[in-house]
């Protein structure tokens, strides 16, 4: 994840091409004439800077990293600005303090280096203010959660603290999750993120309101979250198949369900088990949540049928936005509100050969069927929760290993992803998807999936039909969730409770 080349004055790294300095005397200049900057878009700049050249960095430093530690250290005390001026703009005498512990260093093998070191500095110098600063403000309003003035620069976050998985120790250091010391100048960084957003994306990053961090369990380990696994047949989609893409491929939106009501029961009567149960966060499955039921879980968080849910994600469907379709999961607070939704990125295609396997599909199987929705804007939402920084992903979206939000996901270190899912297959793609997200995030990754799939092709598979997952990283492990039940004899409401998953350890029934 290193650059792909430099030309002219032309920095690629990590796949975008961004026009900024990158010799030694422009990354001065920029630092001096940048207009609006505070110490964290200096991180900014150097950071990105660095980033490109730093395997480099480490071979010319190789043995010698404890000495950067120390000039980093210097410097912190040295030349950055006091705590309370942090997140302040700088003046042009806090900017000359800067580039004075650069200037004289005009070979970039020697200034390099010198500018990882004062990324060590301000990574070192202000992470207990900023850290205080974050958790006084997101108490009280959802505010963006980047620390720079100039975000064009790149955005600059804190690494999260989840209190899923506990900060590691190493020695003296504590680091926030996510740390591996590898060859990524992001793992040398106990405190700090940098990242930019590519063309075509874009991010809404905050912290959830102090409202909602009241309702849940002060001990994350007396968390509980519930997968509710509807619908159990596919012949109760809705599906309009109309019109081809340029490939010849038939393109398909669900439209609604057959029996609404029989949904609405199940998914009511699904949240009344969690709320019995004591779950704090329930997740139902892609594309068993039309309108209509979302509307009807809402009027039930309204009037305090479940008080012990404090969020919903309301699976998700195909719903229509002026004159665009897209797939869009929404997520609920306990009072029924919306608190944000999360759109698909790409849409999915099943295969031909696939179809022939799902007895209700197989007159689709001329071709393969491709989900009919807009891809844009891209907007990837992150939230910062008292269970970790979540996002939401629709299905074949956490599998896509080239797209720009999984690469921004493990960059900003999401460490909880909830995916709503209809699929017939969890292994090996989610659960290579959710450890790869373990290694890089220390992610509790889960699956809600619809069980018609599932059900539909079981003769394909073992005598237990797995329906839900969740990959939890500390061990790493996984979980399963099961159903024994032969298509067409669905024993729903015996089976929800064993789709509770509890933090305090593997829940009773996991494999």
């Amino acid at each position: 994840m290193g650059m792909s080349g430099v030309v002219g004055d032309q920095v690629k790294t990590r796949g975008y091409s961004k026009h900024m300095a990158y010799k030694p005397e422009e990354i001065m200049a920029q630092i001096l004439n940048e207009p609006h900057l505070n110490v964290f878009d200096v991180f900014a700049i150097l950071f990105l800077y660095c980033d490109p050249r730093f395997n480099a960095i480490l071979d010319d430093i190789q043995g010698e990293y404890p000495r950067i530690e120390r000039i980093a250290d210097q410097l912190a005390n040295s030349v950055l600005p006091r705590h309370n001026l942090a997140l302040d703009e700088l003046d042009a005498g806090a900017r000359k303090m800067i580039v004075s512990a650069l200037e004289g260093l005009s070979n970039e093998r020697f200034f390099a280096p010198k500018c990882f070191s004062l990324v060590r500095a301000i990574d070192i110098a202000y992470a207990e203010l900023v850290l205080n600063h974050i958790e006084q403000f997101h108490r009280f309003s959802a505010i963006p959660m980047h620390l720079n003035l100039n975000h064009e620069l790149g955005l600059v976050f804190l690494k999260p603290i989840s209190s899923l998985v506990p900060p590691i120790k190493d020695d003296q250091v504590t680091y926030r999750s996510g740390t591996e010391k590898e060859t990524n100048i992001r793992d040398y960084l106990d405190n700090f993120l940098c990242l930019k957003v590519p063309e075509g994306y874009e991010l809404d990053f905050q912290s959830l309101d102090f409202s909602i961090w009241q309702c849940f369990p002060k001990d994350p380990s007396a968390l509980k979250i519930a997968l509710i696994p509807l619908v159990d047949t596919t012949d109760q989609f809705i599906f309009d198949i109309s019109g081809t893409d340029p490939k010849g491929n038939n393109l398909y939106r669900v439209l609604g369900l057959k029996d609404v009501v029989n949904v609405t029961d199940l998914a009511l009567g699904g949240l009344k088990t969690a709320n019995e149960e004591g779950a704090a966060v329930v997740i139902f499955p892609e594309f068993c949540i039309p309108p209509e039921i979302r509307d009807a879980i809402a009027t039930g968080l309204r009037s305090r049928r479940f008080p012990s849910v404090k969020m919903v994600i309301a699976g998700s469907f195909h719903e229509k936005i002026g004159d665009r379709w897209h797939n869009i999961a929404h997520v609920l607070d306990a009072e029924g509100n919306e608190i944000w939704q999360q759109r698909k990125y790409e849409p999915n295609t099943i295969m031909k050969y696939q179809l022939k396997n799902y007895p209700s599909l197989a007159t689709y199987a001329s071709s393969n069927l491709k989900e009919n929705i807009a891809t844009s804007p891209r907007k990837i939402f992150v939230r910062e929760t008292p269970i970790g920084r979540m996002v939401v992903v629709i299905c074949s979206d956490l599998l896509l290993e080239d797209s720009w939000h999984r690469k921004l996901f493990k960059d900003i270190r999401v460490n909880l992803i909830i995916v709503p899912a209809m699929t017939a297959v969890l292994e090996p793609d989610f659960i290579n998807a959710a450890e790869e997200f373990a290694e890089h995030c220390q992610a509790l990754t889960i699956v809600s999936n619809a069980c018609c799939l599932p059900r539909e092709t079981k003769s394909l598979r073992g005598k237990d039909i797995k329906i839900s997952m969740a990959y939890y990283p500390p061990n790493p492990s996984k979980w399963w969730r099961c159903c024994n039940t032969m298509p067409g004899s669905c024993s729903y409401y015996n089976c929800l409770r064993d789709f509770i998953l509890s933090l305090a350890g593997h829940p009773s029934g996991f494999e």
